[in-house]
């Protein structure tokens, strides 16, 4: 199964791939995408003036950074929301999606399973 959103031609296929086959409502929705497992957040550019990132932007920084950025993520598990996290410890794969469904890796009171089942 690929997923019609995120990370066409990229190397983690696998990481999508394994939540929409869990999750197969959320293929084609906002779920469907990198903000699923990744954050964005703040950095700062090279006059040191705060830039927004997208949670695309963090891993791409890690390929092409632009030169005198700085707090930009230097691996991959940096640029990981408590979701991703919550995955990549539990193995990171379909299986790994089915074993947090009911964490609350966000901590806002609703599990995994709930949020997805909303599309939040």
């Amino acid at each position: 199964m690929t997923s019609s959103r995120s990370y066409q031609g990229h190397a983690s296929d696998a990481d999508i791939n394994a939540f929409v086959e869990v999750y197969r409502h959320t293929i084609g929705t906002r779920l469907d995408d990198c903000q699923t497992c990744h954050t964005g957040g703040g950095i700062l550019d090279d006059e040191l003036e705060e830039v927004t990132t997208n949670p695309c932007d963090d891993c791409h920084f890690l390929i092409h950074a632009p030169e005198g950025w700085s707090d930009l993520p230097l691996t991959m598990v940096e640029t990981l929301n408590p979701c991703g996290t919550a995955c990549l410890d539990a193995g990171r794969d379909a299986a790994a999606v089915e074993v947090i469904a009911s964490l609350d890796s966000d901590g806002d009171g609703h599990a995994n399973s709930a949020e997805i089942a909303d599309l939040r």
